[in-house]
């Protein structure tokens, strides 16, 4: 296969920063341009020298799309280290899965390791898997070299790569020109929260529904008989997408995280021959899938941020149940399936976590908890809770956990769920006897009988007569009296042989059939144990070692059962609220050394928790915290997890591949219903990659200028206190500080106050405007283009901000202004330094405001020299800018001429505008 020449020029790169001595080297390279070409090659030079090679890959897609090309360069066979593969350690590569690598613990020799979408090492399996080969060649490969967190790969690789950029791609020929439109339908994110930097799941998953119909109409209009890949929110919603298309009569499938591999395959491959028109994906065709055929994508998923990382964590205490039982964060594996609440049916649903998040506190980030008897939840205050009004019959909702805190009336929770089993194939004495075995039981490791042993004085001895009756065992008892400090007492010993009796007792068995529930562990054998048939073992485990009073009056709806295994009491608790009972574990070291564990069960799958109106009920509220605290959080398809802290359970909420070229294909059309596009930038945009920290977060927060009333975004040094004071109750506030890009006035305001200012960590509503259906025109004109140049020469001649250029375009190129494409905006941007949706919007919204200036009139005599008089004070004090603007209206006795306003505007170095804005505002006055 012949190398293209940029693909070259990667790979001497790459060879050139092993040679310098940089042992791991992470490499960029766009979607499209074949990253798996290009690590292929290398790995075809170490192949040539002896050198074995491992590629780490952490999908399927990703390991068949490697081994064919692979296959298809060195001309070798290539091994698979995969579940469902046979070993094949003779072959000088390896592609392999991640997980299946470290499940079998045996790391085959390799010269060269290769991590395909190498932003993902940084989890401990890739990270545990790179340490085992210390002394190896390491390339990351990549289209994004950026973390979920920012943090950056500094301390993961020695150097970076980079690659060339999509816009040179597409002019090349090597990947298809696009068109991008903006619908009229788009996702109204309007009082939609963000929590953790990207929008509230449950609340956009409403609001994108409303916009489903919306988008069959605009793919027939714009992109009908073209193959269209849909990005969905959810998989609710991805199925009601392929509903709706279906209805307009057009092909369509929808495909998850969760779909079986086999049925994946055939859907991609309906798609890539059109069979299949509309292909509706939840987090499948983001890596790794190659369709060059599709023609058109529908983006019907809005997000903050460049990654999609939601961070709502749970603190280093929470457990999260996993097949294997409740795990902490150190103790979760990749492969390990995690419990999920869906929360339209109330079941419990295995699934696999799509992210692992272990991260500091941030900056502003509080946590909140409940601690009751029975609760005890400990979260950070963005994290997703579920709840509804206590008695509602409506679904579960997904709020903030911050919002409940706040929250007037109580609400209730989840605190179990139904998972659908196929039951024990036991009948229910053979399930009582189980009970009685666990709890009062022990085998006879000589005669192999089963002993069951009980105190003659209680009054439950016949359930276990009929119990073994029912069983149809052959059984024995002995009665022994037996002596203890307190006086002798009667012993009950009921035996069970375990093989076929003989002779005339042939009609009865043994315990023999039963022997793989006979655990004390209550081992996996119990897992497809049913509801019903729990409440069964429940009641004699009751019996055996349960807390009993005698004489009540009222009506044990619960049951409170000892034991001195841990095991047991885990295992019990996980069947319990997967069975909708609840079920919590109290620890007891009144037993001496050994410490005893109290389990409480209930049948109930709610809890109670008061609002703020409720003073007798314990409230979900701030709580203490360490700045340098940890936390962290999985998350999955549905949005919930089942957790246990303390012992106490509860179930709350977690934390492009259109522009390859193919025949016949061009252009690929990009239909944007979230104007993900204009925020995170088009295909063709040329980034600056770096293993440093970056920010991958839109700003978190708006202020607007208590002078021109310039609604804008300060920048991050603003956006922290800039000094401290003391309110008259001895309160200290944070005080901030900045200056508006429009007229440069700079002000302070209390942290959480002023103008439209919202304090960082809160949720901020964008609004969209709706519109006609419109076509980014991204042509660059050269009229315009030399108009923005020449600006951007002037503000860096006077070393001027960058927003100024904007103002002064505004201001001076009006009329040539309201001209420019989306293509001259972006250009602008650029030279601004801010992002191509803010440029946008604040750039049409100001142009929508221009109105002619007024008529100058005449300066007003002795006026400039009054203001030249404040400036020189201004000066010789120290003062800041605004000061002569503030002592020139306070001393003002006439309505100064707009003549006077431009001379103020000059001196201070204001643009013409906010002259103009202040005659309109003192004529007002």
């Amino acid at each position: 296969m012949e190398l293209r020449p940029y693909q070259k020029q990667l790979i001497d790169n790459i060879n050139a920063r092993w040679k310098a001595g940089d042992r791991r080297v992470l490499a960029q390279l766009p979607t499209g341009a074949g990253k798996t070409v290009c690590f292929s090659e290398l790995a075809r030079q170490f192949l040539d020298v002896g050198e074995s090679v491992l590629i780490l890959a952490h999908r399927k897609e990703l390991i068949i799309q490697a081994k064919d090309k692979l296959e298809a360069i060195t001309g070798l066979p290539c091994g698979v280290i995969k579940a469902g593969y046979p070993v094949s350690e003779i072959f000088p590569i390896q592609v392999a899965s991640v997980q299946s690598l470290i499940r079998r613990k045996r790391f085959p020799a390799a010269g060269l390791i290769i991590v395909d979408e190498a932003h993902h090492s940084i989890s401990k399996t890739y990270m545990d898997i790179m340490a085992a080969y210390a002394d190896s060649k390491i390339l990351g490969v990549t289209a994004t070299p950026c973390r979920s967190d920012g943090q950056g790969f500094k301390y993961l690789f020695d150097s970076l790569v980079v690659g060339v950029s999509p816009g040179q791609l597409i002019e090349d020929g090597y990947l298809s020109k696009f068109r991008v439109f903006r619908s009229s339908s788009k996702i109204d994110t309007k009082g939609i929260r963000k929590v953790g930097g990207d929008y509230n799941q449950g609340q956009l998953e409403d609001a994108a529904r409303k916009i489903t119909g919306d988008l069959v109409t605009t793919y027939q209009k714009y992109a009908e008989g073209k193959s269209n890949l849909v990005f969905a929110v959810s998989i609710e919603h991805s199925k009601e997408i392929v509903q709706a298309f279906k209805a307009a009569g057009i092909s369509a499938e929808h495909v998850d995280g969760e779909t079986d591999d086999l049925e994946r395959d055939r859907i991609f491959n309906r798609f890539r021959s059109k069979e299949t028109m509309v292909l509706s994906n939840v987090n499948v065709a983001t890596e790794g899938t190659d369709i060059p055929q599709i023609e058109s994508i529908q983006v019907a998923r809005p997000t903050m941020s460049l990654i999609l990382h939601l961070q709502m964590c749970l603190d280093l205490e929470t457990e999260v149940l996993t097949h294997h039982g409740f795990r902490k964060y150190s103790e979760i594996k990749q492969w390990h399936k995690i419990a999920a609440y869906d929360r339209n049916t109330d079941e419990i649903k295995w699934t696999y976590a799509q992210e692992y998040i272990h991260r500091p506190l941030t900056p502003g980030e509080k946590m909140v908890s409940v601690s009751s008897p029975s609760l005890d939840i400990r979260v950070t205050d963005g994290h997703n809770m579920v709840w509804r009004s206590r008695g509602s019959e409506k679904s579960w909702q997904l709020s903030p956990a911050k919002d409940l805190a706040s929250r007037y009336d109580g609400y209730e929770i989840p605190i179990s769920g139904f998972l659908k089993t196929s039951g024990l194939p036991l009948a229910d004495d053979e399930i009582r006897f189980l009970g009685w075995f666990l709890t009062d039981g022990s085998i006879n490791l000589k005669s192999g009988q089963v002993n069951i042993y009980q105190s003659g004085h209680q009054p439950w001895l016949q359930r276990i007569f009929d119990c073994l009756q029912g069983c149809g065992f052959k059984f024995g008892v002995d009665i022994r009296q037996c002596a203890t400090n307190f006086g002798e007492y009667e012993r009950y010993q009921f035996y069970v042989s375990k093989g076929k009796p003989r002779a005339t007792d042939t009609h009865l068995r043994g315990w023999g059939s039963l022997a793989k529930y006979l655990n004390k562990n209550l081992c996996r054998a119990y897992d497809a144990i049913s509801r019903d048939q729990l409440a069964v073992l429940l009641e004699e485990l009751h019996y055996g070692d349960g807390t009993k009073m005698e004489g009540q009056s009222w009506t044990r709806r619960s049951y409170h059962i000892s034991t001195g295994n841990k095991l047991f009491a885990n295992n019990l608790q996980r069947l319990c609220v997967t069975r909708g009972f609840k079920c919590n574990i109290a620890e007891s070291d009144q037993n001496g050394d050994k410490l005893l564990y109290l389990l409480h069960i209930k049948d109930t799958q709610t809890r109670y928790i008061g609002g703020v109106a409720c003073g007798d009920r314990p409230i979900l509220k701030n709580c203490e915290f360490s700045s340098d605290e940890w936390v962290w959080c999985l998350q999955n398809r549905y949005g919930t997890l089942v957790t246990r802290r303390n012992g106490k359970v509860a179930i709350v909420g977690n934390c492009g591949r259109g522009l390859r070229p193919s025949p016949g294909k061009e252009h690929c059309v990009i239909i944007d219903h979230s104007d993900n596009w204009l925020k995170h930038g088009l295909p063709d945009e040329d980034r600056e990659w770096t293993l440093e920290p970056v920010s991958l977060k839109p700003a978190r927060f708006t202020q607007s200028c208590l002078e021109c009333h310039h609604v804008f975004v300060p920048r991050s040094h603003e956006q922290k206190p800039y000094r401290q004071t003391v309110d008259a109750l001895g309160q200290v506030k944070n005080i901030l500080r900045a200056t508006c890009p429009a007229c440069l006035h700079s002000f302070e305001w209390e942290q959480g106050e002023g103008g439209e200012g919202v304090e960082p960590g809160e949720g901020i509503a964008i609004a969209q405007e709706r519109g006609e259906i419109e076509e980014l025109d991204l042509t660059l004109t050269p009229k315009h283009k030399d108009i923005i140049d020449n600006v951007a020469a002037i503000a860096k001649q006077k070393g001027y901000k960058s927003k100024w250029i904007a103002m002064y375009i505004i201001e001076t190129y009006g009329e040539d202004a309201k001209r420019f494409t989306h293509g001259d905006i972006r250009y602008l941007a650029r030279e601004c330094k801010m992002s191509f949706d803010v440029a946008t919007n604040n750039f049409k919204e100001k142009l929508a405001t221009i109105a002619p200036p007024p008529s100058l009139g005449f300066p007003t005599i002795g006026f400039n020299e009054e203001v030249d008089k404040l400036l020189a004070i201004q000066a010789e004090k120290g003062y800041k800018t605004g000061w002569t603007f503030y002592r020139l209206t306070e001393t003002l006795t006439f309505e100064p001429s707009v003549a006077d306003w431009l001379y103020v505007a000059e001196k201070l170095q204001y643009p013409k505008e906010w002259a103009y804005r202040k005659k309109i505002e003192f004529s007002l006055k």
